[in-house]
């Protein structure tokens, strides 16, 4: 006799929607915390996004972390070192020096988590590390300036 129930996948999407379930709560608790109006970048141009595993559909039931990423788009880095100078000239006639900076933002961005997130939030040299708890997974928030090539 064939028991249907013996050809079943071992690693069948079913025991994982639990972990895919968790992880898209949690980028959604992220994003909602760092688009809050109140923030001190709430005026800026910035854009909030998933990198890595997660944001690819290449997490590891039970290993993956969320990697969220948040990126200034109203100022920008520039690199014009390999410009004539006619054209560093025009360049700089057209952009003005930014008034906010990344610096600024970075500083922002982790007083934001902090305010939401208390004491789960850690600094770090490449990331903001947010510890899980209760149902939110373990994040990491990338904040990363704009970058536009010459």
């Amino acid at each position: 006799m064939v028991r249907p129930w013996a050809f079943r996948k071992p690693n069948s999407k079913r025991g994982r929607q639990g972990a895919i379930t968790q992880s898209k709560t949690t980028y959604g608790t992220i994003k909602t915390a760092l688009e809050a109006p109140g923030s001190a970048y709430a005026a800026e141009r910035y854009k909030v996004f998933l990198q890595g595993s997660y944001g690819n559909d290449t997490n590891i039931y039970r290993e993956s972390d969320v990697d969220v990423v948040i990126r200034l788009d109203s100022s920008f880095q520039q690199d014009l070192d390999e410009l004539p100078q006619d054209q560093k000239d025009a360049c700089m006639a057209a952009y003005a020096d930014a008034t906010y900076t990344h610096t600024e933002f970075k500083r922002d961005v982790l007083a934001q988590l902090g305010a939401t997130f208390g004491t789960a939030v850690k600094s770090g040299t490449k990331a903001v590390k947010i510890q899980a708890s209760g149902n939110r997974r373990s994040a990491d928030v990338g904040d990363v300036p704009l970058n536009v090539e010459s």
